[in-house]
């Protein structure tokens, strides 16, 4: 049973117990309804701090995935720019020795 739950079956009990007894109980049915706001408060807060720490590193590995893709990038425009250099100097040097 989790928290909240177990406060509102609290919150339940002292509903049933409330009939003829006026201001006390509908003070402390409050504060538990405040509890119970609270716990959903701290509960949305742990989650979206869960989600920002999971998208965080989910984007730093995409950044580094993205980091190793350009090296590679760049590597094959250096070997396609060293082939093309590769042939103009061979039909170059073909040129001038025929």
């Amino acid at each position: 049973m989790t928290d909240a739950e177990k406060i509102i079956d609290q919150i339940e009990q002292k509903i049933g117990q409330s009939e003829g007894h006026g201001e006390e109980l509908k003070k402390e049915i409050q504060s538990d309804v405040r509890a119970v706001d609270d716990y959903i408060d701290r509960r949305i807060e742990q989650l979206g701090n869960q989600i920002r720490s999971e998208v965080a590193q989910s984007m730093e590995a995409y950044r580094e995935e993205m980091v190793e893709l350009n090296g590679c990038l760049r590597m094959y425009i250096i070997y396609t720019w060293a082939g093309i250099a590769s042939v103009v100097i061979f039909y170059l040097v073909r040129s001038v020795l025929m």
